[in-house]
């Protein structure tokens, strides 16, 4: 799961929420340095990847992509599946997505100073440009790929899946409305 599904998952506590999004930059195992809440987040974020890549569901549309993107699939499924939670989210949410938004740019504006460094430089741009908002649409979907591919050690045109995301999209989208609820279910927010 990507940025939106793992803030959608962290509940509501401020810390938790900052180290949902924390693991993702981080390279090591050492958490003293967090907070004990922030430290929890990171611990809740790998599990649920853990969760998540061993998923038959997940397994399957990886697999569908395999073929094509080789060891991104993995990659190229997580920022997916972000994507038709948010076209899917009145289905999972009473809060609109742009209110959900709104109330993760300001808790992450709020305890930033709580985030690893990595985290702090991309959290203006995660506000400014919207991310959690953008994955609904293709375009903000080829956008947070390409912002992907840059992190490469060789940067790496992940952009280009948008037109395996369409080819492929209503297998996708399937194996997603499968898996969701049962993420969901096993780990309650």
């Amino acid at each position: 799961m990507n940025f939106l599904a793992h803030l959608y998952l962290a509940g509501n506590d401020p810390e938790a929420i900052v180290g949902s999004l924390a693991a993702d930059f981080l390279d090591g195992g050492d958490l003293s340095a967090f907070t004990p809440g922030v430290r929890e987040g990171i611990l809740r974020h790998r599990a649920i990847d853990a969760f998540t890549d061993e998923h038959p569901r997940v397994r399957s549309s990886v697999a569908r992509l395999a073929h094509a993107h080789r060891h991104c699939a993995g990659v190229l499924v997580d920022v997916f599946y972000d994507h038709f939670l948010a076209r899917q989210w009145p289905r999972h949410s009473v809060e609109t997505l742009d209110a959900f938004a709104e109330r993760m740019h300001a808790v992450l504006a709020e305890k930033k100073d709580l985030a690893p460094p990595r985290m702090r430089a991309k959290l203006d741009a995660l506000v400014e440009q919207r991310w959690l908002v953008s994955y609904a649409d293709v375009d903000g979907i080829a956008r947070a790929l390409e912002r992907l591919g840059q992190r490469f050690r060789k940067p790496v045109p992940l952009e280009r899946a948008t037109g395996d995301l369409e080819l492929h999209r209503a297998e996708l989208e399937s194996d997603f409305d499968a898996f969701f609820p049962e993420l969901c279910a096993a780990f309650p927010c």
